[in-house]
């Protein structure tokens, strides 16, 4: 139902262009795209395509638009590539072997970013500088599955000792005007993997 309206919004905001804001990304298309992500994984887990092209036409065609985009392209497949296999890595383990080698290349992962957010940022408060930019909102994406994993876990792969200014950076990311209303709820969401996943290797 969630999908079917946003490709109803879609054709009407787009207005037969290539994004929701017209023939260029704007907030919308960003706020969208910075979910893509998350769908993706949940398409993976549970089998369903959410973004089809028979079903949403245009949010399929948007999407690969948008993941080609130049600003884009060059920041949103390493990032998912970097991480969201680590995630999905921790999410479908089969026994305590497999979740302890998975945890523990997610937090590899995470120190990782951190390294790639203290050269970036330059001590500023985003990846990109003072405001939001690709990078935050690809990294961003990933944020809800991180705090879902960290409930079933007991582990903190977002820590202020470990990852500080990866720590810092998600409470800015998540309390910016433009985020807050587009973020999905935490606990929806580990409602959903547990009836999805196998949480009975986690403690």
């Amino acid at each position: 139902m969630c999908m079917a309206l946003l490709e109803e919004t879609f054709q009407e905001c787009s207005k037969g262009r290539g994004f929701f804001g017209g023939d260029n990304i704007g907030f919308i298309d960003i706020g969208f795209g910075s979910m893509l992500g998350p769908l993706k994984v949940l398409e993976k887990f549970t089998g369903v395509k959410f973004i089809h092209p028979e079903t949403t036409p245009g949010l399929f065609h948007w999407a690969d638009r948008f993941y080609s985009h130049e600003a884009v392209k060059p920041v949103m497949p390493d990032i998912e590539k970097l991480c969201f296999t680590s995630i999905n890595g921790v999410a479908v383990a089969k026994d305590e072997e497999e979740r302890k080698a998975a945890i523990e290349k997610l937090e590899m992962c995470m120190a990782l970013l951190e390294e790639t957010f203290q050269e970036c940022s330059k001590g500023r408060g985003f990846f990109g500088g003072d405001n939001i930019g690709f990078i935050d909102i690809g990294f961003g994406s990933m944020l809800g599955p991180l705090k879902v994993l960290e409930k079933f876990t007991g582990v903190k792969f977002i820590h202020p000792e470990t990852t500080p200014g990866i720590f810092h950076w998600a409470d800015r990311f998540y309390s910016h005007e433009a985020v807050k209303p587009v973020m999905p709820d935490i606990e929806k969401l580990v409602e959903f993997a547990r009836l999805k996943f196998n949480t009975s290797i986690f403690k």
